[in-house]
């Protein structure tokens, strides 16, 4: 779902932490599982991303935890269509889709897409707060019944909707916090997209993310086609610095190596001349160890990770942007899991960077 898994650092605050990694993220999935002691569990593919559910004690970046609801506080409505009586998928019997898998949303001529009217965008309107609803009041199988095959396969590496309630039960989503809605379009697939800033979902607390929300009529019910990455609106930080981070082959390019503690946006940009998806995974690690030494590893340094901050999938030509509400000061390392057509993983090629923050 959301391009990217996020948690972060501080030593003084400690509390769970919901994480997700839309990517080939094998560095965060070991990781995680290591942390949870259990077994890691299969992940799923949509051709070229996976996603891995997963919960993770860690501290924070010097940001302020999300509160939960108050207790007594009436969940706002959900309105979604009743599911049929079914069963998650048997993955022995049905693998999960893998990067061989083609998929409609992959395959998909470009579309053309211009101002939605005042109408068409208070419907997209509409369903994105009753999607929301239905996510912050726990209800998984209003949240299944919201998703179009296309975001199912997304999610779940099905179309089968108790596979997203399996996931959700397994790995809640934290609740969701809109933070801005705008620039209302509809295209010629007929979709209504949205462009949302918002935190919560899989984010840490003091991240948020904008991204694209498509939604389409699927008889009376809108439903969650697509969401896709992008940039903020320029008007809504505009005195916080933004640290542009270009991912090449095989490397991370920023546009500064020092950054100044405390709000920060991020941007970054997939400029692959190989067409191939990269992902910037920001962690911190044990002091000391530099990136030269990963990249002659033989391994990634699992357990010397002390925590994420984030990581964002790009597939090439893509952007994408996070916000930091407070990053804290440290030295930080940028990786890249993903893996060439030969399996070769891009960190060993030289995709890792460091940078410190001041």
């Amino acid at each position: 779902m959301q391009q990217m898994c996020t948690s972060s650092v501080e030593e003084s605050l400690t509390v769970d932490v919901r994480v997700i990694c839309i990517s080939g993220g094998n560095w965060v999935n070991r990781t995680l599982a290591l942390r949870e002691e259990k077994p890691m569990k299969p992940v799923r593919w949509l051709a070229m991303l996976g996603l891995a559910l997963a919960i993770l004690s860690m501290p924070l970046l010097g940001a302020t935890a999300q509160e939960a609801t108050p207790e007594g506080t009436p969940a706002a409505e959900c309105v979604a269509p009743a599911l049929p009586d079914a069963t998650p998928t048997d993955p022995v019997a049905s693998p999960v889709a893998d990067e061989g898998m083609e998929t409609g949303a992959e395959d998909a001529a470009p579309v053309a897409e211009g101002p939605a009217s005042r109408s068409i965008a208070a419907t997209g309107e509409e369903a994105l707060t009753n999607f929301v609803n239905c996510l912050n009041a726990g209800n998984w199988e209003g949240v299944a019944a919201l998703l179009t095959p296309n975001m199912l396969m997304y999610i779940a590496g099905s179309t089968n909707p108790q596979d997203v309630i399996a996931s959700f039960e397994e790995g809640a989503p934290a609740p969701i916090e809109l933070i801005d809605v705008r620039d209302p379009v509809i295209d010629t697939n007929n979709r209504i997209g949205l462009s949302v800033v918002y935190s919560g979902l899989y984010s840490g607390p003091g991240i948020q993310t904008p991204e694209k929300f498509y939604f389409v009529r699927d008889g009376d019910t809108v439903k969650l086609d697509q969401i896709s990455p992008t940039t903020f609106p320029v008007d809504l930080y505009p005195d916080v610095p933004v640290v542009t981070v270009q991912m090449v082959d095989y490397a991370f390019a920023l546009d500064m190596n020092t950054i100044p503690a405390g709000p920060v946006v991020f941007r970054f940009s997939n400029t692959s001349f190989n067409n191939e998806p990269h992902v910037g995974v920001t962690v911190t690690l044990t002091e000391g160890i530099t990136a030269e030494e990963i990249i002659q590893g033989e391994a990634l340094p699992d357990d010397q990770m002390t925590g994420f901050v984030n990581a964002l999938f790009l597939e090439p030509g893509q952007f994408g942007d996070f916000y930091v509400e407070d990053l804290a000061p440290g030295v930080y390392t940028l990786v890249c899991d993903v893996t060439t057509p030969d399996g070769t993983p891009h960190w060993m090629l030289g995709m890792v960077a460091q940078f410190t923050v001041e």
